[in-house]
């Protein structure tokens, strides 16, 4: 029964439409059978004249009856098997399927329904509410989450919630600001890295005392020239190395940094494409092989041109 299940989806009596989902079906029955109901009670005022539209209408509510019973029992049977399955959660669609387990005492099928990217928004924001972190952390991370959700679970107790906040592309700037000071260096890496924080912010970041913020600053593609120029100085040299590399790291700089003690900041001043045949001539003579192998190839590349 449960594989049948898993294949195929929910069925429709034959008094809805195909498309309706199971939660409108439900409705639709129960409205249906309550209409009938209303009209019987009519009828019944003078039962002698009405014998068969009575007859006719017990019949009809019996039918409705069966049909409501067998749509509620598949429904159950299906969240029965999900219950079972939680690994199928990922992919349901039905809102009333999602809304019912989101409220499961598990805390694995909540999980899932945090994860499915059909959960809407209304519902994530309960999930978000869990005492759970895993589910949190789910929440955070889904694209449907809503911007007020995101925003509370940016000040949650659980270091990973916020890191995951910091990474869902749909952060906006202003929760990223206030991360951007979060005591965690996680976090503050996480801002770091997302692909929206602005020049203010990377500016701000500049200054951290975590070498892998100010490494990830000195890749981002929003970090202005100046900043770049600041960072080129920086006693870590990972951060060097990736100042070396931007394509906006200012022509001095890199005329700077081809003289740097690290062998790898050298070398990505000779792979950077706005590296100028002058400074390429110097590192040509560089001690360390693999940078004049490759200054070698850039000035030949230039003279193809």
């Amino acid at each position: 029964m449960f594989t049948a299940l898993k294949c195929l989806p929910l069925k429709e009596s034959k008094t809805m439409n195909k498309f309706e989902a199971p939660q409108e079906q439900l409705k639709n029955t129960a409205e249906e059978t309550e209409k009938l109901k209303q009209v019987l009670e009519l009828l019944l005022n003078n039962p002698e004249e009405n014998k068969e539209e009575i007859l006719t209408l017990t019949n009809e509510l019996k039918a409705l009856s069966r049909i409501l019973e067998k749509e509620v029992e598949e429904i159950e049977e299906t969240l029965s098997f999900l219950r079972e399955n939680p690994e199928e959660i990922e992919t349901e669609t039905h809102f009333f399927i999602l809304k019912a387990l989101s409220q499961d005492e598990d805390d694995n099928v909540r999980a899932y329904i945090a994860l499915n990217p059909n959960t809407p928004p209304e519902i994530l924001k309960e999930l978000g509410k869990s005492e759970s972190a895993m589910v949190k952390r789910l929440v955070a991370k889904n694209p449907n989450t809503s911007l007020e959700t995101l925003e509370k679970l940016s000040q949650d107790e659980h270091v990973y919630a916020r890191i995951i906040v910091a990474k869902n592309p749909n952060t906006s700037l202003g929760i990223l600001e206030k991360l951007s000071q979060d005591e965690d260096d996680w976090v503050r890496e996480s801002v770091a890295l997302h692909p929206n924080t602005s020049p203010e912010i990377l500016e701000e970041l500049s200054q951290d005392e975590n070498n892998n913020t100010r490494a990830y600053i000195a890749l981002h593609p929003n970090t202005p020239p100046e900043i770049l120029e600041e960072l080129s100085q920086d006693k870590n040299e990972y951060t060097r190395l990736n100042v070396a590399k931007h394509p906006k790291t200012p022509l001095h700089v890199l005329e700077k940094l081809s003289q740097d003690e690290n062998e790898n900041t050298r070398t990505n001043v000779a792979k950077n494409p706005n590296t100028p045949p002058e400074i390429l001539e110097k590192l040509r003579q560089d001690k360390a092989l693999n940078v004049r192998i490759i200054a070698l190839k850039r000035i030949k590349e230039y003279e193809q041109i």
